[in-house]
């Protein structure tokens, strides 16, 4: 009984040894794995800096255009001394960070979609970047990393993590915005882009949450009134507003009676400063003012109504153009508010 006993006690600590063994060779299996894979992507960013100093030595000082991509880069390499670059492509690297300085102040795109970047920075002296890609990265508010790029004309944000649309104040050019697959939720979150109601002309906004909880027909209706210019939405074309569809729909998107007041005593508050201009540029004689003077007295006693009959006269050319110009602002005035 006891040789039994020692014999499975033998038997299963030979058991225990061997699996112990196994899991031993598991994890210097995994280790080994592990660490070819790291080797891999070592060799493959080594390989793709090496590259990408290769590439930039081989440039001439008057290089306009420089493409990098997908090299494996994990910091923006020395292009500043490139005085002469217009357009620079870095995107699919593993950038994280745009350093200050880094960059040619004259670029006018700059593509570094696909890369890691958190904070939209260092772009302060890109005054004459022209287009800007930053898609697919990891940027979650824009804030005011753009508030130097004047010249900005189209900016692509698609596939970050962003909830609010601001920051864009400055960018009185921007014509193209692209911000799909973010996390705007709700309209509110757009109602900071009144400040490029002169400019912006297309907007895509697909796979955003915003989607679900106001409906697009709805939302379209929403940035037509404070975009008066955009003719493309998602990519398709919208129809134009009429001063009357606009009118309609400030009033749909609560434009109250006294914003609308307000409207109207700034525009005859203007129109009243016009008429005492072109009174003052003209200077009628005396003869002139009697005759007026007289034939005003008439129509006053031939008159049976409480109205004067000057307000039946049409209006004159001063008048037409500053009511237009302010009736077209109902687009945007009542977020302005």
């Amino acid at each position: 009984m006891n040789d039994e006993t020692e014999r499975g006690s033998i038997i299963n600590g030979s058991d225990d040894q061997i699996r112990g063994d196994q899991e031993v060779k598991n994890m210097v299996y995994a280790n080994n794995i592990d660490g070819v894979a790291t080797n891999r992507e070592d060799h493959r960013v080594t390989t793709g800096m090496e590259a990408a100093k290769r590439y930039i030595s081989s440039l001439s000082a008057n290089a306009t255009e420089a493409q990098l991509p997908n090299h494996g880069l994990l910091v923006i390499p020395l292009f500043n001394t490139f005085e002469s670059l217009k357009i620079l492509n870095l995107s699919g690297n593993a950038i994280v960070r745009i350093p200050a300085g880094a960059l040619p102040p004259r670029l006018h795109s700059l593509n570094l979609s696909k890369n890691n970047i958190f904070i939209i920075e260092g772009l302060r002296k890109l005054t004459r970047l022209r287009v800007l890609d930053l898609s697919y990265n990891r940027i979650r508010r824009i804030g005011h990393g753009l508030a130097s790029c004047y010249s900005l004309k189209e900016l692509y944000l698609a596939g970050n993590k962003i909830s609010e649309v601001e920051g864009l104040h400055r960018l009185l050019k921007l014509s193209i915005l692209d911000i799909r697959f973010n996390e705007i939720s709700s309209a509110k979150c757009l109602g900071q882009l009144v400040a490029n109601y002169n400019s912006l002309q297309a907007i895509s906004l697909d796979g955003n949450p915003t989607h679900n909880s106001v409906e697009d027909e709805q939302l379209k209706k929403y940035l037509k009134v404070i975009l008066p210019h955009l003719v493309y939405y998602n990519g398709h074309p919208i129809k134009v507003n009429t001063l009357k569809d606009a009118a309609d729909e400030s009033v749909q998107f609560s434009m109250n009676s006294y914003q609308f007041d307000r409207v109207l005593r700034l525009d005859n508050k203007t129109i009243k400063k016009a008429n005492q201009g072109v009174v003052a540029a003209q200077r009628p004689s005396t003869t002139s003012t009697r005759a007026r003077r007289d034939q005003t007295v008439n129509s006053s006693k031939l008159s049976k109504g409480k109205h004067n009959n000057t307000d039946l006269l049409p209006p004159s050319e001063a008048e037409v153009s500053i009511r237009s110009r302010y009736y077209r602002r109902l687009f945007w005035f009542p977020l302005l508010i």
